[in-house]
């Protein structure tokens, strides 16, 4: 019996881990806009405090595809 206990927390423990996280909403709209209006996705991208990303999102920013102009 505990061990079916032990195996039911652990797999509810493992459940969220496994999702995907969820991406800021500002930089999902960027990434739409970028293709018709890159001016607008720069400008967007640029009033973006990065402190105010998620981990995540800061890995997503430092990622290869993604280039940031200063």
């Amino acid at each position: 019996m505990i061990y079916r206990i032990a195996i039911a927390l652990t797999f509810l423990l493992l459940i969220p881990g496994c999702s995907e996280p969820e991406h800021d909403g500002r930089l999902t709209r960027i990434e739409e806009t970028i293709q018709e209006s890159p001016e607008e996705a720069l400008s967007c991208l640029d009033s973006i405090n990065y402190e105010s990303l998620t981990d995540a999102d800061k890995q997503y920013c430092r990622s290869p595809d993604v280039i940031i102009i200063s």
